[in-house]
């Protein structure tokens, strides 16, 4: 227990990640980011004045940058080091649900696109193929999965039908913790429900 416990109470806690040396950054749905330690002491607060939204999504990369998904772009802020904006001037038009890191490529999945940035560039270009909202993004056996209605395969910049349930709109997808081989899809909208998709010998089984 600490002095910050009732803060985080009344946040209306939305997400949050692992970041390094112990550390932790949270977002509420009335609050900004912030960093704390493992015992919940506030260690940094980064405010809408940053340009960071309240109720925003994060991600930790590999190469310690904290990513922030916000309605209209995505802002990359290295804690220790000047904050980075990224937004339709970098080519991010649209909104941004989540950002994901795969073998050193941002990968920023939205609507109305996917977008990615190597880790040479300045800027986001889009990737082709898909022609709808992306929802979710995971790796699952090494390959790059988005959801986007359907299931698509991520190769560099361009996306590939991967697999299309019959009677389902997927929106969501977890790893199962007891078989790395199986997918748990969820469906929204006019086609809601539960699938499980199982991948065995290079092929998908629904």
């Amino acid at each position: 227990p600490n002095e910050n416990i009732e803060m985080f109470n009344s946040i209306g806690l939305y997400t949050g990640t692992a970041l390094s040396h112990d550390r932790f950054a949270v977002s509420g749905f009335i609050a900004d980011v912030m960093i704390i330690d493992h015992q919940g002491r506030l260690l940094q607060q980064i405010g809408q004045e940053s340009g960071v939204p309240m109720g925003a999504d994060l991600f930790w990369d590999k190469s310690g940058m904290l990513w922030v998904a916000k309605l209209d772009g995505i802002s990359r802020i290295e804690l220790n080091s000047p904050f980075s904006l990224f937004d339709s001037r970098n080519g991010i038009t649209g909104r941004v649900r989540k950002v994901f890191d795969h073998n050193g490529t941002i990968y920023a999945v939205g609507d109305p696109d996917v977008w990615y940035k190597q880790a040479d560039s300045g800027s986001f270009d889009t990737v082709s193929g898909l022609n709808n909202q992306s929802f979710d993004v995971l790796e699952f056996q090494g390959m790059l999965l988005v959801v986007s209605d359907n299931l698509y395969r991520i190769e560099g910049n361009q996306a590939s039908l991967e697999f299309k349930p019959p009677d389902l709109r997927i929106s969501r997808v977890a790893i199962s913790a007891q078989d790395p081989n199986v997918l748990y899809v969820g469906g929204a909208g006019r086609a809601p429900g539960l699938g499980v998709l199982r991948f065995t010998e290079g092929e998908w089984h629904f």
